[in-house]
C-alpha cells in the first residue's frame, strides 16, 4: 500500500504554516517586551535629559506607547489566526509573513527610538571631553 502523496503534501503544508506561526510569535515576543517597557523608557529619559526634550522619534513612540503595545500584540494573534482559521496554505503564510515583517519594523523603529535619546547623551558627553 502506497502512501497517499496528497496526504503527504498536506502534512507538509501545515507543518510549514506552524513552524512559520512559531517563528512569528518569537519575533513578536520581543517587539512586545520593548512596547510595553516604553512608559519605563520615558521615565528614564526625563530624569537623564533633566528637562531637555526628547528627540522628535522618541517623543513619537512615547506619545503612541498604547498605539505600539496594541499593535505588537496584534500582529502575532493575526498570525496565529491566519495559520488556524485560513484553509488556503499561500494566503495563510502570506499573512504570517506580512505579520513577521511588521513586527521586525515595529521593532527596529521602537528600538532605534528608545536608544535615539541615549545617543545623544553620549555625543554630548564625548563633545564635552
Amino acid at each position: 500500500m502506497t502512501p497517499d502523496p496528497s496526504a503527504e503534501i498536506r502534512d507538509l503544508a501545515r507543518g510549514v504554516r506552524a513552524i512559520s506561526c512559531i517563528f512569528s510569535v518569537i519575533v513578536s515576543y520581543f517587539n512586545i517586551f520593548v512596547a510595553f517597557k516604553i512608559g519605563a523608557f520615558e521615565m528614564i529619559f526625563a530624569d537623564m535629559l533633566g528637562g531637555k526634550p526628547l528627540p522628535i522619534i522618541s517623543s513619537l513612540v512615547c506619545q503612541g506607547r498604547y498605539g505600539f503595545m496594541a499593535l505588537s500584540l496584534a500582529l502575532p494573534l493575526g498570525a496565529i489566526l491566519a495559520v488556524c482559521l485560513i484553509r488556503s496554505h499561500r494566503t495563510a503564510l502570506t499573512i504570517v509573513g506580512v505579520a513577521m515583517a511588521a513586527s521586525l519594523v515595529q521593532l527596529l523603529f521602537t528600538w532605534s527610538a528608545l536608544t535615539s535619546p541615549l545617543m545623544s547623551i553620549i555625543s554630548g558627553m564625548a563633545e564635552q571631553s
